[in-house]
């Protein structure tokens, strides 16, 4: 994701703003003007007018995690995870994830 030895807050922001994406059941899309941005975050590709709320996770069918993308972060304002946290849990429910 980012090198950790050039900024270890950085990576940590990363694997937070992937996390999150697991912990919550987000969309794996929704408007651009239902979304909030809490900064960060860099895309390569975004369709116009949709926020891809659910990259870089993408799940099968099933609900098991299937990949993570490269998630970059960039060196503008810091992540704010306790923003993202606080709107993912008003508006998504927790994950069930399988489990044995």
């Amino acid at each position: 994701m980012v090198d950790r030895e050039a900024s270890p807050t950085l990576e940590l922001e990363a694997r937070l703003f992937v996390l999150l994406r697991v912990y919550f059941a987000v969309p794996d899309q929704m408007p651009l003007e239902d979304a909030r941005f809490f900064g960060g975050v860099t895309y390569a590709m975004r369709p116009p007018d949709i926020y891809l709320v659910g990259w870089p996770v993408e799940f099968s069918d099933a609900g098991l995690v299937k990949g993570i993308n490269v998630c970059g972060l960039s060196a503008g304002p810091s992540y704010d995870v306790v923003g993202e946290f606080d709107f993912f849990a008003e508006r998504f429910a927790l994950r069930d994830l399988p489990h044995d």
